[in-house]
């Protein structure tokens, strides 16, 4: 049991690896030259926790938590995720968040082939908020995260909602 725990873990590291990686990548080309993204391991921790703002699974276990931040001309981006796991059922985790998400959170299902991601996003003002699960053999993977936004003043005067 402890193989398949490692390998469906592995397989969910590898996966947010790759996203991240994609996301930075496309973060750099879409924001010019001048850009920083940095990722940085930081212990999942009940501050971390507090600092992303989410409420954990009550038979959740920490796996792992990162910081990400990304500078450029147009501002910067800060991340912070944690990770748990749990043997609980994916049902009974969509029903936990299903009943503490904002009611306009939008509700993403991304079928995978050997799984199926769910990811519940909202916006409070600049600060994306995400809750995102998925079972990877007999484990449920969950994932918090929260991403502020800060954009510069001059970037902020070159959208179209600021103008007259």
């Amino acid at each position: 049991m402890q193989v398949s725990i490692a390998y469906g873990l592995k397989r969910v590291v590898m996966i947010n690896i790759r996203v991240t990686h994609w996301a930075a990548i496309i973060s750099i080309l879409l924001l010019g030259s001048g850009c920083s993204v940095h990722a940085h391991q930081i212990p999942p921790n009940a501050a971390l926790v507090k600092q992303i703002g989410l409420p954990v699974y009550p038979n959740a276990t920490p796996i792992k938590g990162q910081e990400f931040t990304n500078s450029s001309k147009l501002g910067d981006a800060n991340q912070l995720q944690v990770m748990f796991a749990t043997h609980d059922d994916i049902s009974r985790v969509q029903d936990f968040y299903a009943k503490r998400v904002p009611k306009d959170a939008r509700k993403i299902v991304v079928p995978l082939g050997f799984t199926t991601t769910t990811a519940y996003q909202w916006y409070v003002k600049n600060v994306q908020k995400q809750v995102m699960f998925e079972k990877v053999k007999e484990m449920t993977i969950i994932e918090l995260q929260t991403m502020t936004l800060n954009f510069s003043a001059s970037s902020q005067s070159a959208t179209p909602s600021a103008q007259p």
